[in-house]
């Protein structure tokens, strides 16, 4: 039996990334990250229906906390600032995505969990009129090419606030849904 010359085969890797260069502690980070913010919001990719203006001012805040304090823990989840900091930045990457529509909607053809909750979302604000607010609400018919999406007929656009979903139900009945498990929220915070 004759000995193979590994030499001679080809990988045609050229001008491909070197995955092997990244260092592997912060895909760890992130994922821990991404654990704790998929205990809470209950959806694996309901960070994709969240403005990108969101993830930078949450991305700031944790890099300024660890700026202050390298040790720094955030209070809520008791995960170290630093490694918020990197899966805000971490969603941010992905939102910079040529084909970023394309990938989000395949994000939520793949999520069972964030299609019911934008569903129980759809069925509250067709109920409600809505505050005047920028927002990213997730799909109501499915589409995902536009921040403000058309609830049967006019346009509406919804806000998200912090971890909280405002909406008008009547004239003069505003609530806040801060604990509504039923509402969408972003992983603002994260």
């Amino acid at each position: 039996m004759s000995e193979i010359n590994m030499s001679t085969f080809a990988k045609a890797d050229t001008g491909k990334p070197k995955i092997s260069l990244v260092p592997t502690q912060i895909v760890r980070d992130i994922a821990r990250v991404r654990m704790y913010g998929d205990q809470k919001y209950h959806a694996p990719y309901n960070w994709t229906i969240v403005e990108m203006d969101r993830y930078k001012d949450a991305m700031m805040r944790h890099l300024l906390a660890f700026l202050d304090d390298p040790t720094s823990i955030d209070e809520e989840s008791g995960i170290p600032h630093y490694m918020h900091a990197a899966c805000n930045m971490a969603f941010i990457c992905e939102m910079m995505r040529p084909d970023w529509e394309e990938r989000k909607q395949y994000y939520y053809e793949h999520d069972e969990k964030l299609r019911n909750q934008i569903e129980e979302y759809t069925k509250k604000a067709e109920k409600a009129e809505w505050l005047e607010g920028t927002s990213v609400a997730g799909p109501l018919d499915g589409n995902l090419k536009s921040p403000e999406y058309d609830m049967s007929g006019g346009s509406t656009t919804g806000m998200i606030e912090g971890s909280s979903v405002v909406m008008t139900l009547s004239n003069n009945d505003t609530r806040d849904y801060r604990n509504s498990s039923t509402i969408v929220d972003g992983y603002v915070g994260e």
